[in-house]
Parts: C-alpha cells; structure tokens; sequence
C-alpha cells in the first residue's frame, strides 16, 4: 500500500480502530444501504461507494486488518498521535467455542456444554455437578436467544497462577422467568481461555456443586425462586469485579459493593465452617443472577450488586446482615456482623475492594 494514497479505512467505514468484526459489519451494511448507487444518485455516491468497499474488504479480514493496522499505526505516529494495537488473536477459535457452550446451553445439551469447558474449570468441579446446576436453572429460567457482542484480547490472563491467551466477550441475552413469564434482556461477559492448543469457555467457579444444592431448593414446589450464582473464591470474585468495571466504564452502568464482617465471639472448633454455611443460606442464596458473592478472607464476604445504584446497596446490606446474625444464632454462635456498602468511581478492582472494606473500621 503506497503511502502517497493512503486510505484511513478506519475514518472511511466510520470505526474506532479497536472496533469489534461485529461494529464493522453493522457498520458496513448501513453505509452500503445510504450510498449504494441503486439508492443514491449523487456525484459522489460512487466513488463513496468503492471506498467503502475496499476499507471492509480489508477490515472484515482478521489478516489483512493486522499487516493494515501496522501501516495504519505507523502512519499516527507520524502524524504525533499514539494508535491501540488491533489483536485479532484466537477471535474465530474463541468466537466459535463460546458460540458451541450456549447453542448447548439452550438446546439442554449439558454434558456437551460441559466438554467445552477449560481444564481449570473441569478440574474444580465434576460433570455431574455442572449438568445439576444447569437442569436446576432450566427450571426457572430459558434462554430465548443470544448474541455474542463485543470482544477484547488478553495476552497475559493469570489463569491458577499462570499467564494464557483469553478472549472476552459481551454476551447479549434474552431469557424467560418460568415462574412469571417475565422476560428479560441483559449483558453478560463470558471468557475463553487457550489452555494448550485449544480454545475453551472459562467459567472461573470453584463450587458449583453449592449452586446447584441452593437451586434445587428453590425451584417451583420447593419454594421461591433462587438467583444466585453460589459463594466465590477470592480470586473467581476479583474476575467477576473486573468484568462489572469494565461495564461499569464502558457502559456507564452503576456498580456497588456490599462487604459483610462475621467477629465470633469464639473461635470454637468448626466455628468458620459454620459462618460458611450460614452466609450461603442468609446472604448467597437471595441474590438475583446479577449478583455475585465470594468469600475474602475469614469471616469476611464481599457482595457484588451488578446495575445496582449505591443507594440500593444500602436498603440491602442491613438487611442481610440481620439475615445472616439470625443464622448464626439459629446455629448457636454468638457472632457481631457488620456491613457497609460503596459505589464504584475509579481504580482497580482491589483498589475499590479495599475502599470499601476500609468503611467497616
């Protein structure tokens, strides 16, 4: 490409240069169907017309888009400014695997689901427990449709202590409440992690056997309705927190964290286990499927309340503190718990954890 006619493909099809396949393609049709010759006799029309064509042509491509966006780069750095670098890396492979795990998901097929799983995730939980999970939220809940969005390279994804390729993608949803008929549209963001040679969905739970126990008791006849994605472990919660910061940024949705402090006033044998098991049923089990809780630490629980507002942080924490001081003593501990809740401004996930973990002192 002579650099005496450079063409900005970018600035032709009207995309930032970090913009997904799925932007460049939505964004090809509409300039196709304003300056189609058969719809637009301008003078201009045309020659708008072929320039578009020969930026999606090149754009569309995930190979000739990387040598383009080298030049494209180049030609910035020239000019003084400084040009985010396009990776298109495992874009199809992972596309494709996340793709397989729904199209799984809504026909029922939770054992094939399960196979396209990562190694880590497999090896934290069994197949029984995973297809258990899943036929307890087809219970309450089918997925009508689903549409993979926006998707993001990570060349360093710390994955049990070791550094993979991931890819993650936005996930639009449209789902049906089985018990009211209610249905609901929302984004979620999945991961894909190369693990060896292949492309696997990452999940990132660590206990999904509880979540299925908890589902399973709140299924229709047995009660209301579960909406809990079970307890985290600290790491699975700082994955989860990350991904709500970047919607929180990208999206302007509002963020806000619950932290909860369990003292005991003995440290009686088995006393830990106890708060465990307690915080499932008072605090885990009444959250909706935005929501998240993970354990950081003894005795301390972090709440995630995903589009929640601060304010709506607020009515909820008290009341699951009471819900979990009445479940301690229900087992006969004598235990203080305390709550406070914080909204998400600015800074990294544990900056923000910190933050408001810092309000209970």
């Amino acid at each position: 490409m002579s650099m005496d006619k450079w063409m900005d493909y970018y600035s032709i099809l009207q995309v930032h240069c970090d913009a997904d396949p799925e932007v460049v393609e939505a964004t090809y049709r509409r300039l196709s169907k304003k300056y189609h010759p058969d719809v637009n006799s301008g003078d201009d029309a045309t020659r708008r017309m072929q320039e578009i064509n020969v930026a999606y042509d090149v754009l569309r491509d995930p190979e000739k888009r990387q040598v383009y966006h080298r030049q494209w780069a180049a030609q910035n750095r020239a000019g003084g400014a400084s040009a985010p670098v396009f990776d298109a890396t495992g874009y199809d492979d992972a596309r494709r695997v996340i793709t397989q795990y729904f199209e799984c998901i809504t026909a029922s097929l939770y054992a094939e689901a399960y196979r396209v799983l990562s190694p880590t995730d497999r090896k934290h939980n069994p197949e029984s427990a995973f297809v258990l999970w899943q036929q307890a939220v087809s219970r309450l809940y089918r997925i009508d449709s689903f549409q993979l969005g926006a998707s993001r390279y990570f060349g360093q994804f710390e994955l049990d202590s070791r550094a993979v390729r991931a890819r993650r993608f936005t996930v639009h949803i449209r789902e049906t409440n089985l018990e009211t008929g209610d249905v609901s549209e929302y984004s979620h963001v999945k991961f894909a992690v190369q693990e060896g040679s292949s492309w696997r969905v990452y999940l990132g739970y660590t206990d999904i056997a509880s979540c299925a126990r908890g589902m399973l008791e709140r299924v229709p006849g047995a009660g209301a309705a579960l909406e809990s994605e079970g307890v985290l472990s600290r790491r699975a919660l700082m994955e989860r927190l990350d991904q709500e910061i970047y919607r929180k940024t990208r999206y302007k949705r509002p963020l806000s964290i619950g932290v909860i402090r369990v003292s005991l006033e003995s440290n009686e044998g088995g006393a830990l286990g106890v708060v465990d098991r307690c915080a499932r049923t008072a605090v885990a089990r009444r959250l909706r499927l935005t929501d998240a809780m993970g354990r950081c630490g003894s005795g301390m629980y972090v709440v995630l309340f995903g589009e929640t507002p601060l304010s709506g942080a607020k009515r909820v924490v008290p009341r699951l503190c009471e819900r979990l001081s009445a479940e301690m003593a229900k087992a006969g501990f004598k235990a203080a718990v305390r709550g406070a809740a914080a909204d998400y401004e600015t800074g990294s996930a544990e900056q923000f954890l910190q933050s408001a973990a810092a309000r209970l002192i």
